[in-house]
């Protein structure tokens, strides 16, 4: 096995993902293996998974013996310790290790919800070059200049038009 060959396809990760979702009681709509990085000096495949209700788990596997170990877990960006067994050879141990994790997941859910709830979001600058409400008096002479403008612009169209005439006529004649 090589490192390459771990995706979210992979026992380990399809295993770990199944009893997460059993033991959190959260659809886990996403799934998807990272790009190989470089985490504390050893080479690993991120998993980057999202439960239902907004939290993200990203699990570090390497290559080890030619066998799958994860060995690092990150819950929304926080490292968590690992304690337990994450090897598929025993499996009571492996839902036990998981259980432990779903148990950081389940007890750090009103808090993530809390700090998501005071997050903000920033409404888009307006692009129609809006102004804020004008008062009646405001609008009127807003209104009224650019009356005359139109006005001026119809004048001077109407003499352009003129002179073009007169140009064809001399043209025609």
């Amino acid at each position: 096995m090589e490192l390459s060959d771990i995706n979210e396809k992979s026992e380990l990760v399809t295993k770990f993902v199944e009893y997460l979702a059993k033991q959190t009681r959260q659809a886990i709509p996403i799934v998807e293996s990272q790009p190989t990085d470089r985490v504390g000096g050893v080479s690993a495949r991120p998993i980057h998974i999202a439960l239902e209700q907004g939290q993200i788990v990203k699990l570090f596997i390497r290559v080890v013996d030619d066998h799958a170990d994860l060995f690092k877990i990150t819950i929304n960006g926080r490292n968590i310790p690992i304690n337990g067994d994450f090897s598929l050879d025993y499996l009571p141990s492996f839902r036990a290790s998981v259980k432990m994790i779903a148990d950081v997941i389940l007890k750090g859910q009103a808090r993530f919800d809390k700090k998501r709830g005071k997050q903000s979001t920033k409404k888009a600058p307006s692009t129609t070059g809006r102004q804020a409400p004008k008062n009646k008096t405001q609008q009127l002479k807003e209104l009224q200049s650019t009356l005359s403008e139109l006005d001026n612009q119809i004048e001077q169209k109407t003499q352009i038009k003129a002179n073009l005439e007169q140009q064809l006529a001399n043209i025609g004649a």
